[in-house]
């Protein structure tokens, strides 16, 4: 799946943060072989994000970061940012449900666009329920300086490819705290209502929506529904976080 091997997953997922387990990893010589890196709903502090990003960094194979419902700030997103200059491989990053205003957001996509190797697959940048005022103003002048698709049209633009070749695909980002969340996706009608209270981007049944039996048909095209963590599971307390399993 496009989750990879659970053996490639570190998944910290949906438990507080324990920086002397980080600690002891990030001991640890050379190179890690993670695809996933987990470590959305943590509670994560400042501190505790740099030795995340450090991690990052050691993993040679990274596609996938998920760095939702943490409470990062525009001071995070310019760590992030600083990371996604560094990991131009990095296929996918999901940093929903923040803090993130128009400026921390803008300096994410600028590195991402301008990092994005010619040819390579588009960043796929979740951005969602952030602290973002005016989200279609704040796209379109995304838009008009960097190389970046609001993926208004779903079938043609996906997680593999962007119709228009851009570097950066912004999928939901109209969505922000605050603001209406009506049906579409791109000023398109979609398939489900997402109120406040419907807002799920974990593990729960519905993906989307909460209680409901499936999500976003989006990201390909196919028929699965679309959830912020595709295939991971939940955190396991009688297994240890640090062996992927």
């Amino acid at each position: 799946g496009r989750g990879g091997r659970e053996e490639n997953k570190l998944n910290c997922g949906n438990r507080a943060f324990v920086e002397k387990d980080l600690d002891d990893l990030l001991s640890k010589d050379g190179s890690f072989h993670y695809e996933v890196v987990d470590f959305s709903r943590a509670n994560l502090p400042p501190e505790g994000l740099a030795k995340v990003l450090e991690l990052c960094g050691r993993c040679e194979k990274l596609r996938v970061l998920r760095l939702f419902k943490n409470a990062l700030s525009d001071e995070a997103a310019k760590a992030i940012a600083g990371f996604v200059r560094t990991c131009p491989a990095i296929q996918e990053m999901h940093l929903s449900h923040n803090k993130f205003t128009a400026e921390g957001i803008t300096a994410i996509v600028a590195a991402g666009s301008g990092a994005r190797k010619e040819g390579a697959n588009p960043l796929w940048l979740r951005l969602e329920q952030n602290d973002v005022k005016d989200p279609g103003e704040v796209v379109k002048g995304l838009e008009g300086v960097h190389s970046v698709c609001s993926r208004r049209d779903q079938a043609a633009c996906t997680v593999f490819k962007c119709k228009l070749g851009c570097k950066v695909h912004l999928p939901h980002f109209e969505f922000q705290r605050g603001c209406p969340q009506g049906d579409g996706d791109g000023g398109k009608k979609g398939k489900r209502k997402r109120g406040d209270a419907g807002w799920e981007d974990y593990y729960g049944k519905g993906g989307w929506e909460s209680g409901g039996k499936s999500g976003w048909w989006d990201e390909s095209g196919g028929k699965r529904s679309w959830r912020e963590d595709g295939d991971g599971g939940k955190w396991d307390k009688g297994s240890s976080w640090q062996d992927g399993k």
